[in-house]
């Protein structure tokens, strides 16, 4: 199989590891970066593995809501994975591809119980995730 890296910034620990191509310029919250990533890939893709992710700095509380970081979260968690799935199934480039989105524990109801037991926080992370987990 041929692994296809799209990234905003390449790295040498990423070339190193040998990709057949790299795609540099890619940003989840910008669709023309995403459109322009469909465009130099000349194959239909067997897998799609959207990683992208995003967390704020300090824990977020009711007393000290973030609205500007809520959404960046919301942007890149949530909408980047769609805007990434939307662009390559527009190109013609899923036909028969699977998709995968990377999330985590913290967009399941569950966890919040577990994890923040009394205590919440982490809102726009929580949002974001269970978003994500809506989407896939």
């Amino acid at each position: 199989a041929e692994v296809i890296a799209t990234t905003r910034k390449s790295s040498e620990e990423l070339a190193a590891a040998g990709p057949a191509q790299i795609i540099e310029g890619v940003d989840v919250q910008n669709t023309a970066s995403i459109a322009k990533m469909a465009t130099e890939i000349k194959a239909p893709v067997d897998y799609v593995i959207n990683n992208a992710g995003y967390f704020m700095e300090g824990q977020e509380t009711l007393e000290q809501l973030n609205d500007k970081e809520e959404l960046k979260q919301i942007d890149i968690c949530a909408l980047g994975p769609l805007r990434v799935t939307s662009e390559l199934y527009k190109a013609g480039l899923l036909k028969g591809g699977k998709v995968v989105i990377i999330s985590s524990q913290a967009g399941s109801v569950e966890w919040r119980f577990t994890q923040n037991a009394g205590e919440g926080g982490d809102y726009g992370h929580h949002m974001s995730r269970s978003a994500c987990n809506i989407a896939a």
